[in-house]
């Protein structure tokens, strides 16, 4: 994403409505689902038996399920494509050494919020999270999803 952010997406985004919007829609409609699918969770009858599925899973699968959630992420090609390049006061090869450069320090930023993510879905694996705390947990994640997907749907392109 900074390496494609670095090459031109940002013109891309900036100068193409069609682009824009594509970008934009395909971002909603992946918020949507996954609202939807975190209510769906939270209307689930009974709570789900305790699996070790993510525990025990394959380090590549887990890596390919981040790497597509990171690149279906249309805010990070936002803040990386419209709202960063402001602020970098370089041209040419010295303007993709910058933004390469903050894409490390956002990369980095994010590998600590994952990393504080994972640990406390750890101590919460570890408590017993009762079905009612649970549904209100995916049902409030779910609704903010959803909003955010209309929300994002209504954003105007900038400029």
């Amino acid at each position: 994403m900074v390496i494609g952010v670095a090459v031109g997406l940002g013109h891309w985004l900036a100068t193409s409505a069609l682009f824009f919007g594509v970008l934009k829609w395909m971002g909603a409609a992946y918020l949507l689902y996954l609202g939807v699918r975190s209510l769906l969770t939270a209307w689930r009858p009974t709570m789900p038996a305790a699996s070790g599925d993510i525990a025990t899973a394959d380090s590549r699968s887990l890596i390919r399920r981040e790497a597509l959630v990171a690149f279906s992420n249309p805010k990070a090609y936002v803040l990386f494509a419209l709202f960063l390049p402001q602020f970098l006061h370089a041209d040419g090869e010295s303007f993709a050494l910058a933004i390469v450069l903050a894409g490390l320090v956002y990369i980095l930023i994010e590998f600590f919020c994952a990393y504080l993510y994972a640990t406390a879905g750890c101590l919460l694996g570890r408590g017993s999270v009762t079905l009612r705390r649970q549904r209100w947990l995916d049902g409030t994640s779910g609704a903010a999803m959803i909003g955010l997907a209309g929300w994002l749907a209504l954003e105007k392109r900038p400029g």
